[in-house]
């Protein structure tokens, strides 16, 4: 059974975790330093547990910020990381670091905010790596997911790159984020690059970030593939009253890198003010390298100096169909198209579109520099004919008239969802049908998700039907340090649907991967239940078809080795005390920690050797022992002892063992440095004994000292 955590900012380390004496943060999350655990995160928090974030400032007690290495070994039972009961749980920092770093696999991450205390704003050297902010949340570690977070007042908002493989980010707002320079702005609401697995960003409100809204870009040999963009509103990023800033740089930007293929933009929302006389702004997907294989359907680009860019696209498999296209008329164009230099149109499919506004589509190539274009603008016929696209596309000059309206349902709690609404008439407000979100009877908010903490906009019982969303006297969340910039209502609203108190989570699916049948050996060993921990001595059976194995019980260490089904071997002592990893000797010569619940108990014997061996070992007495000495091989803890010397029975020829010996001191809590380290090794072939007297033990050398200090 799952157990339930409780972090607060009044917790201490010396909590036990309850929600009457909670932790703090890091003693739950643990501190990592980019090399090594500083403060392990709890030995109790087991897959498949809740950590509870009570309501609150978390501040972090190093300089580092919240570098959290909190780990599920198990995928399917991923630790919950939440705010409790609803309650505004924020993580603020105020170093140049990270406030919110994640370096643990398989931990969700939810309902949290993250900011900034609110450092200078303005930096006064050029460049990216002035930034005088703390970053927002980094993720640096596989299975992780973030869920209706909210960060902002950052150096950046969300950065998520090929570490973060198989990762998930749903429903997170993120704002005002980045600083000026004198360059330019810096800083975007998201920064995305994958290599591995796959990233989906999925149902967030972007806006008012100091450079760009979401760059999935890379330079140099960073990749782009296998990510999936959707059901996302972006606005107005740019767009802050920053040294450098306040140009409108792009909502979204796709491209660069060494790999720019693979990836889906589908179903988002983006909005740049269509009124805006100078039409600042930008979309690009791919740019500055050949990008292949992308998929651009079903969204909405609105506004900016070019409201809709494919820049060094080549085929194969390029696919911009179901879009809708606003293009004011100050605008440079409406669509910009450039072929990768050398490419051709074949392999696109690009149609079913609908265009309002500018008659203005260009054509032609882009070599990969900034403004390296040649080709020619067209009319809306004209680019058909040239490109041999949009046959079943529209135009239609002017901005578009009525509403649109988007309700995009949470993933993640029920009766929650995002509204987007293109308020086209400019109506004081807009009726929006809630019916597949909310059931009649149903107590909701609605929250304006550009001042998601202000008071709700709407809130009532759900009679059915539609409900009246206000467009106009809408106030914006105020930044930090700097004017806060206009709303973009009434001709833009954003909005988020949500139950009032604490949230109604939506079960998750988890993977059932499908075994790879094997024959049942005989007899059949019998499996030890979920929870049991192995005793030393206890023999063991590998129950997969290939298990890793590691130096210590940390899943996220590189193995060292693997075992397979039906391996066999001896537990050793230095169990983990979560059972989630067992020290095992294998027959094969493997030693180290594997999953428990990838073993089976074994009544096999272990194999007996033509010739047994021994390495004796002793040492000098530690006035600080008062719980022992460990005993380590290859870096691996075999033994806890009292006395002062210890046989190990386990080695076999043709091996070299290295041992070292450490103070298990109770007193303190902690292990002592290494001892000195010695070897022993027993010849592959050694010279047979004579046949009588009785062939005697052939051992290393015995009396071994080592010294502890």
């Amino acid at each position: 059974m799952a157990n339930d955590w409780f972090v607060a900012p009044n917790g201490t380390p010396a909590g036990d975790g309850s929600i009457g004496n909670p932790w703090n943060a890091e003693t739950a999350l643990g501190l990592y330093n980019g090399t090594a655990m500083v403060i392990q995160p709890s030995q109790l928090i087991q897959p498949g547990d809740a950590v509870w974030v009570r309501g609150g400032i978390h501040t972090p007690t190093t300089d580092n910020g919240f570098m959290c290495g909190l780990t599920s070994s198990d995928a399917t039972k991923p630790v919950t990381v939440r705010n409790y009961n609803g309650e505004r749980a924020t993580f603020q920092c105020a170093t140049q670091a990270f406030a919110f770093a994640i370096y643990g696999a398989n931990v969700w991450y939810w309902g949290l905010e993250v900011q900034d205390s609110g450092a200078p704003r303005t930096a006064n050297v050029a460049g990216s790596f002035g930034n005088p902010l703390s970053y927002g949340i980094a993720v640096y570690a596989s299975g992780v997911k973030i869920i209706n977070c909210i960060v902002h007042d950052t150096a950046q908002g969300l950065s998520c790159y090929n570490a973060a493989s198989d990762m998930e980010c749903h429903g997170l707002i993120s704002y005002y984020n980045g600083w000026g320079a004198s360059d330019r702005a810096h800083g975007h609401g998201m920064y995305v690059q994958n290599l591995n697995g796959t990233k989906d960003i999925e149902n967030c409100t972007v806006f008012n970030n100091a450079d760009e809204g979401c760059q999935i870009y890379g330079s140099g040999g960073a990749d782009l593939s296998g990510i999936t963009y959707r059901n996302n509103t972006l606005a107005q990023n740019g767009e802050l009253a920053l040294e450098g800033g306040g140009t409108f740089e792009y909502n979204l930007l796709l491209g660069g890198g060494v790999l720019d293929t693979g990836n889906t933009i589908d179903g988002n929302m983006f909005y740049f003010d269509p009124t805006d006389p100078q039409g600042h702004g930008y979309i690009s997907i791919g740019i500055w390298d050949p990008s292949t294989a992308i998929t651009c359907t079903n969204n909405v680009f609105v506004g900016g100096y070019e409201p809709f860019s494919c820049a060094d696209a080549q085929g194969p498999n390029m696919v911009v169909t179901g879009n809708k296209v606003v293009s004011p008329a100050t605008a440079l164009s409406m669509v910009r198209l450039g072929i990768a230099a050398g490419g051709s149109l074949t392999g696109f499919t690009w149609d079913n579109n609908e265009y309002y506004g500018l008659e203005k589509f260009f054509q032609g190539t882009y070599d990969g520099s900034t403004d390296s274009y040649s080709g020619g603008y067209n009319t809306f016929a004209a680019w058909k004919a040239g490109t041999g696209f949009d046959t079943n596309s529209a135009f239609t000059p002017g901005l578009p008239t009525g509403k649109w309206i988007y309700v995009i349902p949470n993933k993640f709690e029920a009766k929650r969802a995002s509204v987007t609404i293109y308020n086209w008439d400019l109506s004081a407000t807009v009726d929006v049908d809630l019916s597949s979100i909310l059931a009649v009877g149903d107590p909701f908010v609605i929250q304006d998700a550009q001042n998601f903490y202000g008071p709700a906009v709407v809130s009532g019982t759900y009679a059915g039907g539609t409900v009246a969303i206000p467009m106009t006297g809408l106030v914006k969340a105020a930044p930090i340090g700097i004017a806060t910039p206009a709303h973009t209502a009434p001709m833009l609203g954003t909005f988020i649907v949500m139950p009032p108190g604490p949230a109604i989570p939506i079960p998750q699916p988890t993977p059932n991967p499908t075994p790879t049948p094997v024959p049942n050996p005989t007899p059949v060993p019998t499996p030890t239940p979920g929870g049991t921990v192995f005793t030393t001595g206890q023999r063991v059976e590998v129950n997969t078809t290939s298990l890793n194995v590691r130096t210590l019980p940390n899943a996220t260490l590189p193995a060292i080795g693997n075992v397979v089904k039906p391996d066999l071997g001896t537990v050793l002592a230095g169990i983990d005390t979560t059972n989630t990893f067992t020290n095992v000797a294998f027959d094969n010569g493997i030693t180290g920690y594997v999953l428990t619940a990838q073993l089976l108990a074994s009544t096999t014997p272990p194999p007996t050797p033509t010739t047994t061996h021994s390495a004796s070992l002793t040492w000098v007495a530690s006035p600080d022992a008062d719980a022992g000495y460990n005993v380590y091989r290859n870096g691996v803890k075999i033994a806890t002892v009292t006395a002062l010397t210890y046989v190990d029975h386990t080695v076999v020829a043709g091996i070299t063992y290295t041992y070292y010996v450490t103070t298990a001191a109770s007193s303190t809590g902690s292990e002592s440095v290494p001892s000195n380290t010695v070897s022993a090794a027993i010849p592959s072939n050694p010279t047979p004994p004579p046949p009588t007297p009785p062939a005697t033990q052939h051992t290393p050398p015995s009396g071994l000292t080592v010294s502890v200090a």
